[in-house]
């Protein structure tokens, strides 16, 4: 018997592992040393984000072997798992021990503890979206070369977000159902993949996704939700909870008549009337479920409210507002701005980062616009702006020292505007303007 560490992009099925895989978050064993890897432990060992396991070659047939709980493969058990498995199953100790593994038997979905073992059945159903969907990243292997490139595990992600808003969209409109695990696998994957990671967050700009703004949206608010709940240093279980309010909240426009949701133009003061159901609707559809605990209620509820009592349906003000729905409220408005729709283009990402800026303390908390500004930022990546010498330049790199002086490209020279005051950025620049 010996023991090697294995880059994941090197594993194989067959290959034993020597180490125990825990959840980032609540250290749950997912998987015993002792497993016996298979193609589906692969796929999601990858979309992990781990970089090398520990693994053994285990005598097959040998005393010990018992079988996995997520795929019934032989799998060898350490000798105190084996103990604890043999207390857990004998009549005589009904008591049960706190070291007994998982129950084979599935086990009741709950918002304080999922069960790992529902993810894996969640992720086709959050895929099966259309033609487009298709060609989607996570459905295929990913290459060598791509498991750690920080573009490739955003669009991954971010699409797998979008994809699950159209699942629940859809399911909303037709049945009223949501369905919590494809949620949940989006939101947990966006804070383990993207916001916890650090490196990878500071060289991610723009965590949004385009597509239609119906769809789009809900995926923007929640990644961009939980990028301000780190930055304000929420940990891992309270991020989950913001993650999945975000996500949901506005399910309550399911129940809006879609001339109105699609209306190209102003609303009218009846349909706004309408329009502006939406938050009890969403508490309507969640009433029937355990796991809609009150932050996330509150975030459905109050996500219209603004801190100076002017919003809607309570006009709430200051703390009278929950947390979580303050910060729904300002990544609501930022990407609600940002986006064109079929009856207008989105503003400048720079003029709605100030209106933002300016918003705050009368319709946003100001400590949030604080932890907003840290990493949403007004000249993304890519974007040409306007400078004060009248030329054009692309945005090659943000600089998080400051946000408003970006590294440019101009006419081919790389100019890093914290170094050089001869330029200064007046406007964003859009071909169309010129």
């Amino acid at each position: 018997m010996s023991e090697r560490k294995v880059p994941v992009f090197e594993l194989s099925p067959g290959m034993v592992l020597a180490e125990p895989v825990c959840h980032p978050f609540t250290q749950q064993v997912i998987w015993a040393s002792g497993t016996t890897l298979t193609d589906q432990h692969i796929a999601m060992l990858r979309k992990m984000e781990l970089r090398g396991l520990k693994v053994v070659d285990f005598a097959r047939n040998s005393p010990g072997l018992t079988s996995s709980p997520l795929t019934g493969e032989t799998v060898q058990m350490p000798p105190a798992q084996e103990t604890a498995r043999a207390k857990a199953t004998d009549p005589a100790s009904a008591s049960g021990s706190a070291t007994a593994p998982t129950p084979v038997a599935p086990v009741r979905y709950t918002l304080t503890r999922p069960s790992e073992n529902q993810k894996p059945a969640a992720q086709p159903a959050a895929r099966a979206h259309g033609t487009a969907q298709a060609n989607a990243p996570w459905k295929r292997p990913v290459p060598q070369n791509e498991i750690y490139q920080p573009q490739s595990v955003k669009n991954e992600v971010l699409q797998r977000n979008l994809s699950t808003v159209r699942q629940i969209t859809d399911q909303a409109k037709q049945a009223s159902k949501i369905d919590i695990r494809a949620v949940d696998t989006s939101v947990q994957s966006t804070i383990q993949r993207i916001v916890t990671n650090k490196e990878l967050l500071e060289s991610l700009i723009d965590l949004r996704v385009y597509d239609e703004y119906t769809y789009a949206h809900s995926a923007n608010v929640m990644s961009l939700a939980l990028v301000v709940g780190h930055a304000l240093g929420f940990p891992p279980e309270r991020l989950r909870v913001l993650g999945i309010g975000a996500l949901l909240h506005d399910i309550g426009k399911a129940m809006v008549p879609e001339a109105i949701l699609r209306k190209p133009g102003k609303l009218t003061e009846e349909e706004f009337n309408i329009m502006a159901t939406h938050p009890a609707n969403g508490i309507m559809m969640l009433a029937a479920y355990g796991w809609a605990t009150t932050d996330i209620k509150n975030i459905v509820f109050q996500h219209h409210e603004k801190f100076n009592g002017s919003g809607y349906p309570m006009k709430l003000s200051g703390p009278a507002i929950s947390e979580m729905a303050r910060i729904v409220s300002v990544v609501d408005v930022y990407d609600a701005l940002i986006s064109d729709r079929p009856y207008k283009v989105g503003l400048p990402p720079n003029v709605v980062y100030q209106a933002i800026i300016n918003g705050s303390g009368e319709h946003f908390d100001p400590r949030i616009v604080q932890a907003f500004v840290r990493f949403i930022v007004p000249y993304p990546s890519g974007s040409q702006v306007l400078l004060n010498t009248g030329q054009v330049a692309r945005v090659v790199r943000v600089s998080h020292a400051d946000l408003m002086r970006p590294v440019i490209d101009l006419e081919g020279q790389m100019i890093d505007l914290t170094r050089d005051s001869r330029f200064a950025i007046v406007n964003m620049h859009r071909p169309s303007q010129a």
